[in-house]
This record gives C-alpha cells, structure tokens and sequence, in this order.
C-alpha cells in the first residue's frame, strides 16, 4: 500500500469511526462532494492542500500523509480513540526532528525491537 493510499484508507476509516458522512466531509473541507468521493475512492489523486482540508476536518496528523507510519494505523484491527491520539502526539514529535535525529531514532528503534525479540525468545 502506498503512502497516499494508506492515508486515504485512514480517512475513510476514521471517517466511519466518526461517523462523519462524505456530504458532512465536504461541507467542513469545502471540497465538492463529487471530488471528495474521487479521493476517496482512489479515481483522483487529492493535491497537498485538499490533503490538509481533508485532514485538518478529520482531526488526523497531516504529515502521516507522506510517512509509512500512517500504515500502522491503517492495520489496527478495532478502533482505539485514545491510541490513535497518543500516535499522532507521537507522528507530531518525530517530524519536529531532524532527518539526522529521524534516522538515530529508527536505529534506536530497530535496536529496541531486537533486544524484545530476543528476551521473547529466552522466556519459551
């Protein structure tokens, strides 16, 4: 799944959580209905302002609209309110970074998932 694909299946998923409707998304972006809907649908391809529209009205991080990490919250399998907040709190901190201060956080990260695979491993 690629990244505009991701953020737009998270809209539609937040969209229905929300129970916001394609008529309600439009009259807060001002984006016609019509136009919404090819977004959505995948027909178009939003540009980055009606990207923002979009997420701004939806109340999602707009930067997960050009990040992988979007597709961790795209895979959840139920909803989770208060998850959801604390991952964009998170998405928000990250690109405040530096590229530089990004790529030493992946290193820790991958470095931390190793050494929980490992104490997994050594308990069974």
């Amino acid at each position: 799944m690629d990244n505009l694909s991701a953020f737009l299946a998270y809209c539609r998923r937040v969209m229905q959580e929300k129970g916001i409707t394609g008529a309600a998304l439009s009259d807060m972006t001002g984006i016609s209905r019509a136009q919404l809907s090819k977004y959505l649908n995948g027909v178009h391809e939003p540009n980055p302002a009606n990207r923002r529209k979009i997420a701004d009205a939806l109340g999602i991080d707009y930067n997960i609209a050009s990040d992988d990490s979007v597709e961790l919250l795209v895979r959840r399998e139920q909803p989770d309110p208060a998850r959801d907040a604390f991952l964009n709190r998170m998405l928000h901190y990250y690109y405040a970074l530096s590229a530089e201060d990004r790529d030493k956080l992946a290193d820790r990260a991958l470095e931390l998932e190793a050494l929980a695979q490992t104490k997994r491993k050594n308990k069974t």
